[in-house]
């Protein structure tokens, strides 16, 4: 589990879960230093600070199984 740096609440990892979240790589002079997780509410209440978050993505679902017949 890792904290929200806007609202220092945490950010829950649920395959249930529908709530969107925006990851951030962080670098400093071309070289990766860390990762920032975000609620996507708090990522745009913050200013956007890493840029626009790439929503290009789809939000996949998972599949049910369906018991044999």
């Amino acid at each position: 589990m890792t904290t929200c740096p806007t609202c220092d609440h945490p950010i829950k990892f649920s395959v249930r879960s529908r709530a969107k979240q925006v990851i951030c790589n962080v670098y400093e002079q071309g070289q990766w230093l860390r990762v920032e997780h975000y609620h996507e509410h708090c990522y745009d209440e913050a200013g956007s600070p890493y840029g626009t978050a790439d929503d290009s993505q789809p939000f996949r679902q998972r599949r049910r199984t369906v018991p044999a017949a």
